[in-house]
């Protein structure tokens, strides 16, 4: 019997033919044996891991920093947020210039998109009372927040409040109620004498 590779007639060419069509290809092969030896070389190199991930010291000191100061700016963002108040202080002294914590309570009610606020004017004169409500208007613009949908008033922080008599009169009915002390199985001391 001839081998069908060496064979130059045609009954030799289709034999050959069939040949290659009915096993892979050496080149296929030899990049199969390649690949496999890849990925066993690949995995033998992993060490079994005990689920824990080796974290460096100071990454893990900046993270714990960033959880316990983010619980208190967001703290600080919605007190901001709620009396929507700029004071005195909020201004360099006898001028219409925001301080850095003035520009950062702007920011924070810029970024709201709601430019209701209020602006204390405390003892200064009119003019400089305007220039400050002047200037709070724009960094509010810069902020993003469309003019007509800003409000500057010099009403109390958070809104109208309540008035000092009021206030007064609620503090004294607090006082004059006894203090309910709550019983069951919370404060439940789980045995020992009585």
């Amino acid at each position: 019997m001839t081998n069908p590779l060496h064979d130059p007639t045609s009954a030799g060419r289709v034999a050959a033919s069939a040949h290659f069509r009915s096993r892979p290809s050496v080149l296929l092969q030899v990049l199969s044996a390649g690949l496999l030896c890849g990925l066993v070389a690949c995995v033998s190199d992993t060490k079994p891991t005990s689920g824990e991930v080796d974290v460096p010291d100071a990454f893990m000191t900046d993270a714990d920093r960033d959880f316990v100061r983010s619980a208190f700016a967001d703290q600080a963002r919605a007190g901001t947020i709620r009396s929507r108040a700029l004071y005195d202080y909020h201004f360099e002294a006898e001028s219409s210039r925001l301080t850095p914590v003035g520009d950062r309570v702007v920011a924070v009610i810029a970024s709201t998109g709601n430019g209701r606020l209020s602006v204390q004017r405390g003892t200064v004169s009119v003019e400089l009372y305007t220039a400050r409500i002047g200037a709070v208007r724009a960094a509010l613009m810069a902020g993003g927040v469309p003019s007509e949908r800003i409000i500057v008033t010099d009403a109390g922080p958070g809104g109208a409040g309540v008035a000092s008599v009021r206030a007064i009169e609620i503090r004294s009915e607090i006082r004059s109620s006894d203090l309910q002390i709550p019983t069951g199985e919370i404060l439940d001391n789980g045995g020992g004498s009585e």
